[in-house]
This record gives C-alpha cells, sequence and structure tokens, in this order.
C-alpha cells in the first residue's frame, strides 16, 4: 500500500499535547521509547529492537491507511512544537467497544501530568470522535498511576486478570478496567480538562481528521 506523504494527521487536541498519527520522522524517539526497559516494565510487550520498532512503526502507518479503521497507534505530542512524548494505542472492537493499551511515555514527562491529560484524550478519541460506548484498559497489578488515571475518568475496576501476560518468561496479572461513555461524561478527568482549557482560552475540541 503506498502512504502518503504529508503532514500527520491529528485526532485529538488538549491543553497541552496533541494524539497524533505516526510518521517515519517519529522512529529515533519511538525507538528509545520502545528500547527502553524501565519504560517498557509495565507493558506487555517485551523490549524492542531498532529493526522491531521500524517494522511497527510501518505497520502503524499502513494501519492509518485502512478503511474502515480499526487500529489507531499514535504518538503523544507537544502543541507547542510537535515534539513527541509517548506513545499509545487503540484498536476497535465490536458492539462499539474499544481497547487502550501500549501506552508509555519517555521518563522525563512520567511526572508532568502528561499521562492524566494523554488518557483524557483517548477517551476524547473513543467516546467523542469514534462514537464508541466503551473503553477497556489492563494494567500490572501494582501500577497505581495508571489506576488512579483510570478511576478519576470514571472506569469501574472490573477485576484481575491471572496470567494477563507473559514478560521475560514469567506470567503476570492485570487488573482489568471498563469505562462508559456515560462515565467518562460525568467523570473528574473530564472536568479537569475542561477547566485547563478554559484557563487557556481554548475552545472544545471538534472531531480532528483522519477518525
Amino acid at each position: 500500500m503506498h502512504m502518503m506523504a504529508g503532514p500527520p494527521t491529528v485526532l485529538r487536541e488538549g491543553p497541552t499535547l496533541r494524539l497524533r498519527d505516526l510518521v517515519a520522522s517519529d522512529l529515533e524517539t519511538l525507538t528509545r521509547i520502545w528500547g527502553d526497559p524501565a519504560v517498557m516494565a509495565d507493558m506487555s510487550s517485551e523490549v524492542r529492537t531498532a529493526q522491531e520498532c521500524a517494522a511497527l512503526l510501518d505497520q502503524a502507518r499502513r494501519d492509518a491507511q485502512e478503511r474502515p479503521r480499526r487500529s489507531y497507534r499514535m504518538v503523544a505530542v507537544r502543541r507547542r512544537d510537535d515534539v513527541v512524548i509517548g506513545t499509545t494505542a487503540v484498536d476497535l472492537e465490536r458492539h462499539r467497544s474499544a481497547f487502550s493499551h501500549s501506552t508509555s511515555l519517555l521518563p522525563e514527562y512520567q511526572l508532568t501530568g502528561a499521562a492524566v491529560e494523554g488518557f483524557a484524550l483517548v477517551c476524547e478519541l473513543v467516546f467523542e470522535s469514534l462514537n464508541r460506548h466503551r473503553l477497556t484498559l489492563t494494567c500490572t497489578v501494582d501500577n497505581t498511576a495508571v489506576e488512579r488515571i483510570a478511576l478519576a475518568a470514571g472506569a469501574t475496576l472490573v477485576g484481575t486478570i491471572p496470567e494477563y501476560a507473559c514478560k521475560n518468561g514469567n506470567w503476570r496479572d492485570d487488573k482489568l478496567f471498563s469505562l462508559v461513555d456515560h462515565q467518562w461524561r460525568d467523570s473528574r478527568l473530564l472536568k479537569l480538562v475542561e477547566r485547563q482549557r478554559r484557563a487557556r482560552g481554548q475552545r472544545p475540541p471538534l472531531a480532528l481528521a483522519g477518525t
């Protein structure tokens, strides 16, 4: 499939961040993220080589051209300069559901609030742009940071999935969360992002291109 050159497609905009599709020039930063054992420690996939990162980037760009589109592998970038700070992905599933996965941030952004805003943008993409009814996500049983963000977004802790992922030859348990559209609309996280937008004089975002 031929991939057209041009500016990357922006899928959602927040107060300080954007979610956009991947482009070829992202490879260096993606290799830094996906090749870092500390960043990948809480993810279900293993640390990736530079060649594996390049292959995943190529696949993500092909997926973005599919119609209907079912897979959204994105980067989180700073609005002011398009610097990549992390990655995330959403796959569309049956019954108007979506699965959020593969979220990671560069170490220097992990304590800046970027994870909170980034997940809010994922929720906006899923429930507003893509008109999904349910979003599910998982995290390791000891990842309290992700659990706090999910609960702030209105998610329900469904339970623990035994031996959900195998890392370095060892099976681990993950927590499963479910977030329904009306839970998101009533959530503390949505209200927080709306206040941040008003403080910056930004209008509520419209559905952007490529969705």
